[in-house]
């Protein structure tokens, strides 16, 4: 009865035996290639997270560059900005003294004409007045003569006495 029990555990332990010896090797060479597999794989995956750090590291350095050169070019340009603003107010100031001057001179030469013309109309008038008041006079030195030749002829007439 010890037979029975004994030689189906010894045929099974020794088939264990002889599976373990003879699948060894296969086993092993075969997890070593998945140790190495997976080693391999994990450098790869630290070499690409380093690759991938570096590519940040640069993409932030690039950025901060960047931000650095849009911050002097907006500097440029408020500067810019600030001397093309100061110099159309410069232009714009010196146009207005330009066109004030013309303006001043423009009314100065014509307040010049217009009081030659008032000169020349006040002259005119003058003349005309004087003529008038001359003629006038003649008329009145004319009638002043008549009434003095007619005051004689009276007289002369009285003295006569044919009146």
């Amino acid at each position: 009865m010890h037979t029975e029990i004994v030689f189906p555990f010894l045929n099974f332990f020794l088939f264990l035996f002889l599976l373990f010896w003879f699948s060894r090797k296969p086993v092993r060479a075969m997890l070593e290639k998945k140790r190495l597999l997976s080693q391999l794989q994990l450098e790869a995956a630290e070499l690409a997270a380093r690759a991938a750090e570096a590519a940040s590291l640069e993409l932030q350095e690039k950025t901060k560059s960047l931000e650095g050169e849009l911050q002097k070019l907006r500097g440029e340009a408020d500067a810019r900005s600030r001397v093309f603003t100061e110099e159309a107010l410069a232009r714009g100031a010196l146009l207005s003294q330009k066109i004030a001057k013309e303006t001043q001179e423009m009314m100065d030469a014509e307040f010049l004409r217009a009081q030659a013309q008032l000169q020349t109309d006040l002259l005119s008038l003058v003349e005309v007045a004087v003529v008038e008041k001359i003629r006038n006079q003649q008329g009145n030195e004319q009638q002043k003569k008549e009434f003095s030749h007619n005051m004689q002829t009276v007289a002369g007439l009285l003295a006569e006495g044919k009146l």
